[in-house]
């Protein structure tokens, strides 16, 4: 139907608002607002992707990108291998402060971190954005542990792309040194690029902040044997699409769907406006109008799935393995 732009456009007519400094501002919000409960209530936030990462010498562990959310599979590009996956648990319980190194064959997942990559020795990080024009009351916190284990934050104050320092120094050996990077603004400041944070002492950067985010965390996962050398892996997985931001990005649903966007952000965004009646019957139509779009993604809604003479103990007596139809029913 229309472009996020075209989007904005329509908020703006439908309820008589001039589309500019913090109306703007507020439309492109109500819209993304939209646009994530959209794709979650059709359960379409998650995409397929393939993507190639290569470990580090003597490093047990690795950071994901920052979309992924479910890993489906890891292969070993080189022997063309799938490492296999495991628990915490059944690492705990079968390798034990394992410390072997070579090709591994299985890893697990540890969890979600404020940072990409580690740093490799205590060190200050510097902030900087991809845009000049980020250098008025925009900022980066810092939130990390020092090399007495205390968790601490630092504000850092943007300055375009020159790097702006931190006063306090981040340790590794505590809980990998830094916890998050969080960015905010002063009242009427906005970002126009992406934030990029670097280890100083290695020159390394540890982290990225799209313009769509606000605090990222990445997906870390520990192999069960220290990778020896490099190895480039293959991996697929399920990661979440990303909010509307250039002008002429388009949503990821079906197109004659798209109204549903501009209704329901002219729904959440009017009232504050001094327009309440009217964003209530624009929600109403919005609310509607996904309920439509749910339906219309039911393509079987008539399947039903019957259980067919259940069986609780063994039939007439007989023994032996249960017989599908038979014992545990069939499905017609």
């Amino acid at each position: 139907m229309a472009t996020y732009t075209e989007h904005q456009q329509e908020v703006a007519r439908r309820g008589s608002v001039d589309l500019g400094g913090e109306a703007k501002s507020v439309i492109q919000t109500g819209i993304n607002n939209a646009y994530k409960r959209v794709l979650a209530e059709t359960f379409q936030d998650l995409r397929q992707r393939s993507f190639t990462v290569a470990t580090v010498a003597s490093q047990a562990t690795l950071g994901l990108p920052l979309d992924v959310r479910t890993i489906l599979d890891i292969q070993d590009t080189t022997d063309r291998s799938n490492l296999e996956e495991m628990t915490v648990e059944e690492h705990d319980k079968l390798d034990p402060g394992r410390v072997e190194t070579g090709r591994p064959l299985r890893y697990f997942s540890i969890g979600r971190f404020g940072l990409q990559v580690p740093i490799a020795a205590t060190s200050t990080i510097s902030v900087e954005s991809s845009s000049a024009s980020d250098s008025t009351n925009l900022f980066v916190r810092m939130t990390f542990y020092d090399a007495n284990g205390m968790r601490t934050s630092e504000n850092l104050t943007l300055n375009g792309t020159t790097p702006a320092v931190s006063t306090g120094s981040a340790d590794p050996s505590q809980s990998r040194g830094i916890e998050r990077f969080t960015k905010y603004n002063a009242s009427g400041a906005t970002f126009a690029g992406n934030v990029i944070c670097k280890d100083v002492t290695a020159g390394v950067v540890v982290a990225r902040i799209p313009v769509a985010y606000d605090s990222p965390t990445y997906t870390w996962i520990e192999f069960d044997q220290i990778p020896s050398t490099a190895i480039n892996l293959q991996i697929r997985a399920m990661v979440t699409k990303p909010d509307l931001i250039n002008d002429n990005d388009w949503p990821e649903f079906d197109d004659q769907y798209h109204d549903i966007l501009t209704l329901l952000g002219a729904g959440e965004v009017l009232p504050l406006f001094g327009k309440q009646d009217l964003a209530t019957q624009y929600l109403g139509m919005g609310n509607q109008r996904l309920q439509e779009f749910k339906n219309h993604l039911d393509v079987k809604p008539n399947i039903t799935h019957v259980l067919d003479n259940v069986q609780m103990t063994v039939p007439g007596g007989r023994i032996g393995q249960p017989v599908r139809g038979i014992d545990f029913g069939r499905v017609v």
